[in-house]
């Protein structure tokens, strides 16, 4: 059976839930976040790009040089035929830059806020999300110290004192969705009630009109026909931000192929939500690095800066918020600061085939991975 097909059935299977069970009824309790978003163009200097080079190096010229000097192995060359090279292109050292907490910005008005770009208020109370947000700092405060048990259940990627990815690994052993929760209600039952809330939330959100049984989510050790689904569809992540030095340099989150049972494999095309466990404001920094309908030689648009709040989320999705922009945390932060992310695949192929056609590459007159005048290059709309 076709991953596609696989998908529609269990998707099917969750459409007809028994109205005899115990069904997740929307919190009807007021809003955590009392403080409104914000978005502002954010002045600062970025690379853009309106077409990829059809041929590149993942890596910088000089990294790659510096490579072959010592291994003496072929240049990694990568050949731009699909969305993969291409975010993987913008993910180049040439294209990523750090921000910072003093950049300086201009507020915006709701209506000229880009689209892709949202802020979701949360359906849970304050308490709920404030036990979860103290549970999610003790597990960071177990992993920094180095609790054994905590560390192994929790496989994380750390990058220097910057940031830290819970539910994360380098070497493909990253949990799939059902055992991201498992060790979640391990841990703590309520940080997973809370998580599994929020993900029947993003479910509606995403058109996914599903009324899920509590007995279908809320024990992640049987393998329900929802856990099955969300296998398929869903990824999910924690983010740990160190005080003062916490951030994320600029990138497009990859799309990279991950690993299914029977040798399926899935791709994260989708939305993305991230929810703002920060008690101080948190900042969310975007910047137009993908421009396929721009025809001058100045980028079409701002870089912008998102300003979210305790409980709230954010989306990213389409073409605009998932792809054209590439996204930063700015670091100057006092406080430490959590996310949970919810990365999603693309339910729509025909979304994916719009964003495919909208790829075209440029022969390169020399073996470097973006150099000279853009003019020379870009696309010359009629």
């Amino acid at each position: 059976m076709s991953t596609h097909k696989t998908l529609t059935t269990l998707l099917s299977r969750l459409l007809h839930v028994s109205d005899s069970e115990g069904l997740v009824a929307p919190p009807s309790r007021a809003s955590v976040a009392s403080s409104e978003a914000a978005l502002y163009v954010l002045h600062v200097p970025f690379r853009w790009v309106s077409a990829f080079p059809r041929y590149f190096y993942r890596h910088s010229l000089d990294a790659v040089k510096k490579k072959d000097e010592i291994s003496g192995k072929t240049k990694n060359v990568w050949t731009t035929v699909s969305l993969d090279e291409a975010v993987t292109y913008l993910n180049t050292k040439e294209f990523r830059i750090k921000t910072a907490l003093t950049d300086r910005k201009t507020i915006m008005k709701k209506e000229d806020w880009p689209q892709g770009v949202e802020v979701m208020s949360t359906k849970m109370c304050d308490g709920d999300l404030r036990a979860a947000q103290k549970s999610l700092h003790m597990l960071c405060k177990q992993i920094l110290v180095g609790n054994p048990d905590i560390c192994n259940d929790f496989l994380m990627y750390p990058h220097l004192r910057q940031n830290m990815f819970l539910l994360f690994a380098i070497d493909e052993r990253n949990p799939n969705y059902q055992q991201s929760m498992q060790r979640m209600k391990k841990y703590d039952t309520n940080l997973f009630n809370v998580m599994s809330q929020h993900t029947i939330h993003y479910l509606q959100d995403l058109g996914l009109d599903l009324d899920v049984s509590e007995s279908e989510w809320s024990n992640p050790d049987h393998d329900t026909a929802f856990y099955k689904t969300m296998n398929e569809i869903c990824s999910f992540q924690l983010v740990y931000y160190f005080p003062k030095s916490g951030s994320l340099l600029s990138h497009v989150d990859t799309i990279l192929p991950l690993k299914l049972p029977g040798g399926r494999r899935a791709k994260r095309e989708g939305a993305i939500h991230n929810l703002n466990f920060n008690n101080q404001t948190k900042y969310m920094d975007l910047l137009p690095v993908w421009q396929p309908h721009n025809v001058t030689d100045t980028s079409a648009e701002p870089a912008y800066r998102l300003e979210t709040h305790f409980g709230q989320t954010t989306k990213l999705s389409g073409l605009n918020g998932r792809y054209r922009f590439a996204h930063a945390i700015p670091g100057g932060g006092e406080e430490e600061g959590i996310t949970a992310c919810w990365k999603w695949e693309e339910f729509s192929p025909k979304n994916m085939q719009d964003i495919h056609a909208l790829i075209f590459v440029h022969d390169n007159v020399h073996d470097v991975e973006y150099e000279g005048a853009r003019k020379h290059w870009r696309r010359q709309m009629t």
